[in-house]
């Protein structure tokens, strides 16, 4: 059984699985949202269909429908789009296969089981504060985003983004166009 630590509030609908988590005051997390081993600070909203592991969302954070976070520390007031994936796993090509079943012993493969040198959870990425992230955006595991800084729809952002820049396109090039608000 999962101990979840509720704050006040706390708006939760349908089909919503939360486990090992902490969600703050004020948070909305409507129909079909998974959320395991993280901590979501106040007044964020997480929509539909979102999945969160091993993150921490800041204060007034909106992730949109169809968001997908892994091993993340998101700033406060940030906006991600819907169908952006921060912390994805990546599937490694110079291996005996592309599959991670290799690195269990269950398998065969192996003698002992090992842990992953590149353990995608040994580093979390993480996005600053007031970071915009657009609609099929891809922020790939250990990245660092800097406060300010403005992702472009379907970047894919696999070197760290300065502060207050734009990125865009496939793979993330910087416009180098300080954003003013």
């Amino acid at each position: 059984m999962s101990e979840n630590k509720i704050g006040l509030n706390v708006r939760i609908y349908h089909d919503v699985i939360i486990r090992d988590s902490e969600l703050c005051d004020n948070v909305l997390v409507p129909d079909d949202a998974f959320i395991k081993e993280c901590k979501i600070e106040e007044n964020v909203i997480v929509e539909r269909r979102s999945m969160l592991f091993n993150s921490k969302i800041g204060a007034y954070t909106t992730l949109e429908w169809d968001d997908v976070v892994r091993n993340a520390v998101i700033g406060k007031y940030c906006s991600l789009v819907w169908n952006c994936t921060v912390g994805g796993a990546e599937h490694y090509l110079h291996r005996l296969s592309t599959s991670f079943f290799p690195l269990e012993k269950r398998y065969g493969i192996i003698a002992e089981d090992t842990v992953d040198p590149e353990d995608p959870y040994a580093k979390p990425v993480e996005i600053g504060n007031d970071v915009w992230i657009a609609a099929d955006a891809l922020v790939l595991k250990k990245m660092k985003v800097g406060d300010g800084a403005v992702l472009g729809g379907g970047l894919n952002c696999y070197k760290g983004c300065a502060t207050l820049r734009d990125m865009d396109g496939s793979p993330g090039k910087e416009n180098w166009t300080v954003v003013f608000r």
